[in-house]
């Protein structure tokens, strides 16, 4: 990937032409771990690519040294979008990890300090001008120390990769049916208007023979795999409940910019989407946001006086798929529509369609 280690693990260089890969003699075989078989390879005459989105250990087979290989040694190619299971960089494996996500996360110096291999971005295929150009993201991989004949090669995943995996994991049979799996998970995108760069994510969950739908904000979209942490964040009916809460937690003593500066970007939370019958959303269905504003003028607390403010939508909100499609819409809707919801375009296509459980 772009691989966004922190600075221990991530070193740039200006073009490819930067890069002199080393014909090192590495070994594909056993991990410290695993029964499987061997076979050996050498480095710059493989397909040498992807990063830790695409490479696992989970087939227990490690790369090892043969030989002796000094520190700074740039073993092999990686981007983010090959599938090559010969590639050598799929083959390198995490030791840091050790079976919990949060534990890694918990102990990163530890699972960090185990990497003797870091990632070399090339800076011109990740900037503006290399983008407009059409070039792919490139990283080499570089030995950060030297590397022993038959010591086992290992580099960082990071965090994300593992919350990730062992979603999937849990979720593997859901997801591979298509089907909306019994924790949250990212299924959408909108653009809450076109004026403001404002995200609305989307998540579900299926259980109990329900739907379960929620809205977030400022929340990553992979945030959903860190399961635990997800499911405590708080859920809301509105947005003026949002406020309200915080009002009542943060308010003492602040000013209405400091309430909306935490509801804007301090304060995690999930707006409840749901189906009032928890039926599943169709494809392309407008979600109805309940974003009906309480009266939250000349609330007091703690002798603070608070007042709603233009930052929150008093309609319900009818997503479109396009301008175009607002647009004939509203000039077709009746009066009594037009007062009662408002009407707004959506960042992405739904993935609804995707992930069912008929």
């Amino acid at each position: 990937m772009g691989n966004t280690q922190n600075s221990k693990l991530l070193d740039w260089v200006g073009t490819e032409s930067d890069v002199i890969l080393s014909d090192v003699q590495l070994e594909v075989k056993n991990s410290t771990n695993s029964i499987n078989s061997t076979n050996s390879i050498n480095s710059t005459n493989s397909t040498n690519s992807t990063n830790s989105t695409n490479s696992t250990n989970l087939t227990n087979i490690g790369v090892f040294a043969c030989e002796f290989i000094p520190a700074n040694t740039f073993i092999c190619k990686t981007n983010p979008n090959d599938t090559n299971e010969n590639s050598i960089s799929r083959k390198i494996n995490d030791l840091g990890y050790g079976g919990n996500a949060k534990d890694y996360e918990t102990n990163i110096e530890y699972s960090e300090s185990i990497a003797n291999l870091i990632y070399v971005n090339v800076k011109d295929t990740f900037d503006l001008e290399g983008m407009i150009a059409g070039k792919k993201p490139l990283t080499f991989i570089k030995t950060l120390r030297d590397i022993q004949p038959g010591e086992e090669l290992s580099r960082h995943y990071g965090s994300d990769y593992w919350y990730r995996y062992e979603f999937e994991q849990k979720h593997a049979n859901t997801l591979n049916k298509q089907q909306i799996p019994s924790d949250y998970y990212f299924i959408d995108e909108y653009r809450t208007s076109l004026e403001i760069n404002n995200h609305l994510k989307i998540f579900a969950k299926y259980t109990d023979g329900k739907y379960y739908y929620v809205s977030s904000n400022g929340i990553s979209n992979k945030y959903y795999t860190r399961i635990e942490e997800f499911n405590k964040l708080p859920v809301f009916l509105t947005d003026s409940d949002v406020l309200e809460y915080i009002n009542k937690t943060f308010g003492e003593n602040e000013s209405k910019n400091e309430i909306m500066r935490k509801k804007a970007w301090e304060f995690k939370y999930l707006i409840d989407v749901s189906k009032p019958d928890h039926l599943k959303y169709e494809l392309d269905e407008p979600i109805i946001i309940k974003n009906i504003v309480k009266n939250l003028d000349n609330i007091e607390i703690n002798n603070v006086k608070y007042y709603s403010t233009e930052y929150i939508r008093t309609k319900p909100v009818m997503y479109f798929n396009s301008r175009e499609e607002l647009n004939k819409y509203s000039s077709n809707a009746s009066e009594e529509d037009k007062s009662k919801y408002s009407f707004q375009v959506k960042l992405m296509g739904t993935k609804f369609e995707e992930y069912s459980n008929n």
